[in-house]
């Protein structure tokens, strides 16, 4: 396998040039079929995948607009929760962990990816 070349078709088969993060995951991919012994790749598994996927982000996503959907019924339902018991600072604590939740997720997992992709 020339990795040259094959990051070549792949650019012809996207249709523009890769970035220098694509370039090193490439790279980082061929490295490591490189050291494979042998693989044994079903038909199937590409539609597996992503059927894992689709399935993982649905679950996630629905997750989420429950989460935010709860907190604003709450907060809706009775304004001054957060003021008058006990359960005020247990919710503003549970929806900074959801926020901080979703933020690492959505947008600090790309820069330590980053990270660990320069130093690689």
């Amino acid at each position: 396998m020339n990795p040259n070349e094959e990051l070549r078709n792949q650019e012809a088969f996207e249709g523009a040039p890769l970035t220098q993060k694509d370039e090193k995951l490439y790279e980082l991919l061929f490295e490591q079929l490189e050291n494979a012994t042998e693989l044994d790749i079903k038909p199937q598994f590409s539609d597996a995948v992503m059927k894992r996927l689709e399935t993982r982000k649905r679950k996630e996503s629905l997750y989420e607009s429950l989460l935010f959907g709860f907190a604003i019924q709450a907060v809706h339902s009775s304004p001054n929760i957060l003021q008058n018991s006990i359960l005020g600072p247990a919710m503003i604590l549970a929806g900074l962990i959801v926020i901080f939740q979703v933020v690492d997720k959505r947008y600090l997992k790309d820069e330590r990816m980053n990270r660990k992709l320069k130093r690689g």
